[in-house]
């Protein structure tokens, strides 16, 4: 087998990567034994029994060959496919808990049955998530007559699904969900009062397998999942404080620094600022709040786009996914920031409800007994991956040698030259009829570049934010001969590209034209998502060709301080054809390592606040389950309010209310930690301004949380204890108390801000 690493192995060290690959690749010949051996269908039938029943521990090399050659014969009977070696490869690493980097086109969701074979056969459940839920369903309908074969129960997990068809999904022995759904059922499993309303199994007692994993476990990473409650209440300040905001000037009264994603008042702006409200000193304790409303009012003034950052549709705002261009669908900004952009479009103000519960993706895949990923551009992340979850990433050489053409970036001293280029080869590559995938960095982006194509006579398909549904059957579609598709970054992740929509013919045409060609017109922050559009092309070996299109005016190059490092003959000048200076694509390099390096610091930091409140998290679960599996009584009446649990026992006998101190027990932890989030978030959305006084923010943040959540369990207590007060008189004792605390269901998710304020007053 030939290693090929190509460019993305970044700073992974080859020799090692080589090495265990070798490891891996001196058990191929010995599959391949095994295949020869079982290819009868009774000898297969009689190893499929032999593995699954067999006292043999599964960690052993000899049946995890011997699992590879059955898995291979079974794929190859139901589904029609050989398995490559690197998929094998692939597999038997992840199982061994590898990140694997393995490039878009060679088969990652077949790569993915072994590892979830050899963990069923353990006695395991597996969960594999998948990027959105249209792949969670293809997966499951494509691999699952695999796993029937095997004697398995497959099932996919779907938004729409009641409670007892999610709990009949979850018990089986393979799911494939995407991590929002998987940690939404967490959350709604967090708030049940019986063991028998669960829908999940305990997570702990089972293996991850992640696709798209740089996008689930980093980009998506830091993104809550919030179970809440509806409320009436609203941010009375929001449309206040809007009317202040739009009277100060940006540069004199308040200033940005749109790297960080940063606004702060300057002193005539405080003062203009505390002169309108009326309030004395803005930074005096009792404005605390006032000062968070307004610093959010300026910061979507300021540094919020529409049909960029977000979209209004329906009278709703519609958050965009920075990673994959996407409308975030039941996403929403941190409370007041939310209530900020409302206010900025005219919206009604939503309820920010009552949270119950967050968890993050982070913390969510933690929670399992073993992770492994795998992703076309896990290289490159490789660091970071180690640092949070301890993976090593492991390389696949391709099944073909990539003939993708990755051509140098073309840099333009403005964007006016840079878009006549790209609409100038788009037009001459169209004439020709050559595929192109054009890749564009927002709806707004999207939208006008369409535009300009139809004007030009040139009909394109537009998968972008408001489209989202469609983008799968549009994608596919990509590499037919002539095709103009123009997408917001990874729209349609996970979707294979075949040339010539999978006509043989066609697809020949294709071919001879060069494949299928990528435009980037902007490069991301990060360059895994430019790599990822790459990857579109060239899959399996096909020919592809890929370039990404630069302007001196883009907005990161000018977050980030290009014009500090451009060489003197750049600077102020502006022409049509593309710069030629080998200095400039060493400087855009460097622009998107600094920015990826302040994203990772960023998500560093917010981790410290988000692991402390996941130990808290984990240990009010962990005393909730006590109660909810009845392995402790809460014994909280009998010592605190002995007369009146006298009386309930004589009138309600023993396990009525005892019952019912279970279910008050659990409704009250439910509350309290419900009121200790609120707290949470209060104190988070000002913790930035304690650098202002020279205080650590994360020493204070620590030390609010450690005395509030000091105090959480005698609230319980307390709060137990009212609600036998509460219910004294009542007919039955258990009704009363579920009619008390009842807890409402409504989900949704919103979107914590990495860059919120950094640079004034940085969390650390």
């Amino acid at each position: 087998m030939r290693y090929r690493l190509g460019k993305a192995a970044g700073g992974l060290n080859r020799l090692l990567n080589a090495r265990r690959l070798r490891a891996y690749e001196r058990r191929l010949s010995r599959i391949r034994s095994f295949k020869a051996l079982y290819s009868s269908a009774p000898l297969l039938n009689e190893q499929i029994k032999i593995l699954r029943w067999s006292a043999e521990d599964v960690r052993t090399v000899e049946k995890q060959v011997r699992a590879a050659a059955v898995l291979s014969l079974i794929v190859q009977e139901e589904l029609d496919i050989n398995l490559y070696d690197e998929q094998l490869i692939a597999g038997m690493a992840m199982h061994e808990g590898y990140m694997i980097d393995m490039k878009t086109g060679e088969g990652k969701t077949l790569a993915a049955l072994l590892p979830a074979f050899l963990s069923v056969l353990e006695g395991k459940q597996v969960h594999i998530y998948t990027f959105n839920e249209y792949l969670a369903e293809r997966d499951c309908m494509w691999c699952g007559p695999v796993f029937n074969r095997l004697g398995f129960r497959v099932s996919g997990i779907k938004e729409c699904m009641n409670k007892s068809e999610k709990r009949e999904a979850y018990a089986a022995d393979v799911v494939y969900v995407t991590a929002r759904q998987a940690g939404y059922d967490w959350l709604n499993d967090s708030l049940v009062y019986e063991p028998e309303d669960l829908v999940q199994r305990p997570l702990e007692l089972h293996d991850l397998i992640v696709d798209e994993a740089d996008g689930i476990l980093l980009d998506e990473a830091r993104v809550p999942m919030v179970i809440a409650g509806e409320s009436s209440e609203v941010d009375s300040n929001a449309y206040r404080v809007r009317d202040i905001a739009v009277h100060l000037q940006n540069g004199a009264d308040y200033q940005t620094d749109e790297a960080r994603r940063n606004v702060f008042l300057t002193d005539e702006g405080c003062a203009k600022a505390e002169a309108m409200l009326k309030c004395g000193n803005l930074y005096e304790l009792r404005n605390a709040d006032l000062l968070a409303d307004l610093h959010s009012a300026l910061h979507v003034e300021a540094l919020l786009v529409k049909d960029i950052d977000y979209i209004v549709c329906d009278g709703k705002l519609v958050l965009i996914d920075e990673f994959t261009g996407r409308a975030a669908e039941n996403r929403q900004l941190p409370d007041s920031l939310q209530s900020a952009l409302e206010a900025k479009e005219g919206l009604k103000n939503r309820s920010t409800g009552i949270i119950w519960g967050t968890l993050t993706a982070e913390h969510l895949v933690k929670r399992y007994a073993k992770l492994a990923g795998m992703s076309g551009t896990a290289a490159l992340a490789a660091d970071e991956l180690k640092d949070i979850y301890g993976l090593e990433t492991l390389i696949i050489p391709t099944h073909s040698v990539c003939r993708r053409v990755d051509e140098p970036h073309l840099i333009f001293s403005h964007k006016e030259a840079k878009f006549r280029a790209i609409m100038t080869d788009i037009s001459d590559l169209h004439r020709l009829g050559k595929p192109l995938l054009i890749g564009t960095s927002s709806v707004e982006a999207s939208e006008r570049l369409a535009a300009d194509l139809e004007a030009a006579g040139i009909r394109s398909s537009v998968i972008n934010a408001r489209h989202d549904k469609e983008e799968a059957a549009l994608l596919s579609k990509a590499g037919r001969l002539g095709a103009v598709t123009v997408a917001t970054h990874m729209a349609g992740r996970g979707v294979d590209i075949h040339l010539g929509g999978g006509d043989p013919l066609e697809a020949e045409q294709v071919r001879l034209l060069g494949g299928l060609h990528v435009i980037g017109t902007e490069l991301h922050d990060s360059q895994r998502i430019d790599w990822q559009l790459r990857g579109r092309a060239g899959r399996q070996g096909e020919p592809g060709y890929s370039r990404y299109y630069v302007s001196l005016e883009d907005s990161l190059l000018l977050r980030y301080g290009l014009q500090e490092s451009l060489p003197a003959s750049c600077k102020d000048l502006r022409q049509e054809a593309p710069l030629n200076d080998n200095k400039l694509g060493r400087i855009v390099d460097h622009i998107q390592r600094v920015a990826e390096g302040q994203h990772h610091e960023t998500r560093k930091t917010l981790a410290k606040y988000a692991d402390l409140l996941e130990q808290y998290c984990r240990e009010i679960r962990a005393k909730r389950d006590r109660f909810l599996y009845r392995v402790v009584q809460p014994n909280i009446w009998v010592n605190t309010l002995p007369e009146l649990f006298a009386e309930a026992l004589n009138r309600f006998g023993d396990e009525t209310t005892r019952e019912a101190e279970r279910y008050a027990m659990l409704a009250c932890i439910d509350r309290c930690w419900a009121d200790f989030l609120a707290y949470a978030a209060y104190v988070k959305e000002g913790i930035h301004l304690e650098s202002i006084g020279g205080r650590n923010p994360l020493e204070e943040y620590t030390r609010l949380m450690s005395d509030a959540y000091a105090s959480v369990d005698d609230k319980i207590k307390a709060a137990v204890g009212q609600t036998l007060h509460n219910n004294k008189n009542v007919e039955s004792l258990l009704d009363g108390i579920k009619q008390e605390v009842r807890v409402p269901s409504a989900t949704w998710t919103y979107l914590i801000n990495d860059q919120f304020f950094p640079e004034r007053v940085s969390l650390i």
